[in-house]
């Protein structure tokens, strides 16, 4: 059940352009994720009741290989987005190679997910750009299970009052293995660029009075 639940989120995902759509209706600092459906509340909660019972070991061991290669397929996507988006943004080799997320959006065009699509190559352009998005979103949602995790094990460890007993020492080693610290290195690193590029593009000059400009035009028919 763990790992069908784990391989189920990114198929629930939205195809391409109903993603971006959807994305660009969110471009907004309120909302904290891409992906608040019920369809991720749903699947959290499941995950959370197998987590309370399951082997804490077993668990981190499996979640940690699942947001590795969920940071590998981030890297590619996000590289192609580079690349089908070219821009003249300093020291890019530098980020690309250090798994950034800095710098990443600054060859997007400056316009509105609907006002793309006469744009030549367009289709391919949503579908890479939606690629890296929903490799982000799946992401996202597998570090929040990654943290619930160690909190369940952490709560149980108190209530049955077997701090150090031997599945407790499992778990607590596999904290401080080198597997772990690399998995959080990579994690942290990713997570603190995005912010930091999401924070450049939002205080761009013009990034007000462009986002005005695309809510007024929303009121327009778009293609999903």
């Amino acid at each position: 059940g763990l790992t069908a639940i784990l391989e189920l989120f990114p198929l629930l995902v939205p195809p391409t352009t109903q993603f971006l759509a959807n994305a660009s209706c969110l471009s907004s600092p309120s909302v904290s994720t891409l992906a608040h459906t019920t369809t991720e509340d749903s699947l959290s909660i499941s995950f959370r009741c197998i987590a309370i019972n399951y082997d804490s070991k077993k668990m981190l061991t499996v979640i940690a290989k699942t947001l590795n290669e969920g940071l590998d397929n981030m890297k590619e996507t996000q590289r192609l987005v580079r690349e089908v988006f070219p821009s003249n943004f300093p020291d890019v080799d530098k980020e690309v190679e250090a798994n950034s997320a800095f710098g990443v959006l600054e060859g997007l065009p400056r316009e509105a997910i609907y006002d793309l699509r006469e744009q030549d190559g367009y289709m391919e352009k949503s579908k890479c750009f939606a690629d890296y998005l929903r490799a982000v979103v799946s992401l996202q949602w597998q570090t929040n299970l990654f943290s619930t995790i160690i909190r369940a094990a952490s709560q149980r460890s108190q209530d049955g009052g077997t701090g150090w007993g031997r599945n407790e020492r499992e778990w607590k080693k596999e904290l401080s293995s080198a597997s772990f610290q690399s998995l959080l290195s990579r994690l942290s690193e990713f997570h603190h660029s995005a912010i930091l590029e999401s924070c450049r593009i939002r205080s761009n000059d013009n990034f007000e009075s462009e986002f005005r400009e695309r809510h007024i035009k929303s009121n327009k028919s778009i293609l999903h």
